[in-house]
């Protein structure tokens, strides 16, 4: 079954349901409120699909023409990351207990009230958009290079030389192990025994010094004196 959704999805939706009258009512219930919808009516074209293609939830039904769907969770959470949600006949405290041990995260009994179905698919949009809210503030308070340009956190770009750009990509990708000074004069093509340790400090304080005039964060580097430096992670 095609996937249908709205112009402005907001999750997208696997239904496992084989009552077709039913399957197309909470399919059109959904997209109104925004929902990208697929239905499949049998175990074995679900597993397909969820293979194939990436959902935000599944919502099934547990007694399905080719066995209860309850028996291939495990199965469905090898390909599927996201939400989980039984709507079944079989809602008795035992058959709840059942599903919850294989680790869904909801099990409604039918006739399923969709005010709360609802609510939960709301509540878990929720909580995707606060993680990736998260996620991307814990980006923009990493330090990265791109060509010769330093990104700061929350941001600000930083322009450095190619001489510099080199050296700070070496100290980025060994972030948290000191890199010594030989290893820097190593990557930026100089003998070492013929090359003046003090250019290599003073070229380390001018990227200091152009980090504290452009950010409001000091550069993530310790000195370790004779030796080299540590970039912090």
């Amino acid at each position: 079954m095609k996937l249908q959704d709205s112009p402005a999805s907001k999750l997208t939706l696997l239904l496992i349901e084989d009552e077709e009258d039913l399957a197309y009512q909470l399919q059109r219930f959904l997209i109104k409120r925004g929902y990208a919808v697929q239905i499949s009516f049998e175990i074995k074209d679900s597993l397909a699909l969820i293979k194939e293609q990436s959902f935000d939830a599944v919502l099934f039904d547990r007694l399905l023409p080719d066995g209860d769907a309850l028996e291939v969770v495990n199965e469905i959470k090898d390909h599927h990351a996201g939400l989980l949600l039984i709507m079944s006949a079989l809602g008795r405290v035992k058959d709840r207990v059942a599903g919850f041990k294989k680790d869904v995260d909801y099990y409604l009994p039918k006739p399923v009230d969709l005010d709360e179905l609802l609510a939960i698919l709301e509540h878990y949009e929720r909580t995707k958009q606060s993680h990736a809210t998260d996620e991307n503030l814990s980006a923009q308070m990493k330090w990265s290079l791109v060509s010769s340009q330093l990104i700061c956190p929350a941001g600000i770009q930083i322009t450095l030389t190619a001489r510099e750009a080199i050296m700070v990509a070496l100290l980025i990708d060994h972030a948290g192990s000191l890199v010594s000074k030989e290893m820097l004069i190593n990557a930026l093509n100089k003998n070492y025994d013929a090359y003046d340790p003090k250019a290599l400090d003073s070229a380390i304080y001018r990227i200091r010094s152009k980090v504290d005039a452009a950010a409001q964060h000091a550069l993530p580097l310790e000195t370790v004196h004779g030796l080299g430096y540590v970039w912090q992670v």
